[in-house]
């Protein structure tokens, strides 16, 4: 009886895993930029072909023969804690709660996890153009940016043509959501983990695309690169109208343009990649995050 009870459980995950093989951690082409050697902390990143559009663009028009889109590499998960810190020498997702003879007692801010892998939050502009500053002065070879709204779709696209890379329903056990595995969610996880501990258990990393990137949906939402530098002129409207916004003065709230979903959104938010929401300060969320691309310098 035990005998086959285990042989449908190997029979379930083969199963599973032999549908799932476009969608796994180890499909990164990696390459490694080291930001800390004691500790030893390393960001990877994985190629993404996005030359590929080059093809369809020259396809509707002969005449067209330019390079419009060059591949880059995208960091196979969201900027982690510990990179952060090894970058930085801050947590801006602790506070100060206490003083100890003019020494600063922290603890991690609301619906924060104060570990090394798990993503780092509460992340102000400044802080992210001074990881973003400091990177290429750190790296002669490479040029450091955030991913805007078109390059992170093309990376989190579904090679299936779906509209998940892993199916066209929505699906929990490939998304940090409203809901996971314990109930209700109240911050976001590792970035190296799965959102179903027993499968993950028996293929670490499961949930990653066809590039080996990990939760380019849910667990935190990522900034693109509009929101740090400018709004363009389709998403200033979408905005406007959005909040009845006829002012830029009558703005009360941070507006932030968010890719991906998160640990705090319901499934029904999933269906649009990107999401414009507001705050009542810059730098004070949980649930966003970033992850860095680079382009290799010519």
């Amino acid at each position: 009886m035990l005998y086959f009870k285990y042989s449908i459980l190997w029979i379930v995950c083969f199963n599973f895993f032999a549908q799932n093989v476009y969608s796994h951690v180890d499909n990164c082409q990696k390459e490694e930029l080291v930001v800390s050697k004691t500790p030893l902390v390393k960001i990877s990143f994985c190629y993404v072909p996005y030359s590929n559009l080059n093809t369809h663009v020259n396809e509707k028009d002969s005449k067209v023969k330019k390079q419009i889109f060059g591949d880059f590499e995208l960091a196979q998960f969201e900027l982690t804690q510990e990179e952060f810190f090894a970058i930085t020498g801050r947590k801006p997702w602790l506070k100060v709660v206490a003083l100890d003879q003019s020494k600063e007692i922290t603890a991690p801010r609301e619906n924060v996890v104060d570990k090394a892998r798990y993503p780092a939050v509460y992340l102000s502009s400044a802080d992210i153009k001074e990881v973003i500053i400091k990177l290429n002065k750190r790296d002669p070879d490479y040029r450091y940016s955030l991913p805007d709204v078109n390059e992170m779709s093309f990376a989190s696209k579904s090679a299936k043509r779906s509209n998940f890379y892993w199916g066209d329903d929505f699906d929990g056990k490939y998304v940090y959501n409203f809901i996971d595995a314990e109930g209700r969610s109240e911050h976001a996880k590792s970035v190296d983990s799965c959102p179903d501990p027993f499968l993950h258990s028996f293929d670490p990393g499961y949930c990653a695309n066809q590039f080996g990137l990990m939760h380019l949906r849910g667990n935190v939402s990522e900034l693109s690169a509009e929101h740090l530098y400018a709004f363009n002129k389709d998403i200033k409207l979408y905005v406007f109208k959005k909040y009845n916004i006829t002012k830029l003065e009558s703005i009360s709230k941070f507006l932030v343009l968010v890719l991906g979903g998160s640990w705090s959104d319901r499934p029904k938010e999933f269906w649009s990649y990107r999401t414009i929401i507001g705050f009542e300060a810059e730098g004070v969320s949980s649930s966003v995050g970033i992850r860095l691309l680079r382009r290799k310098k010519h």
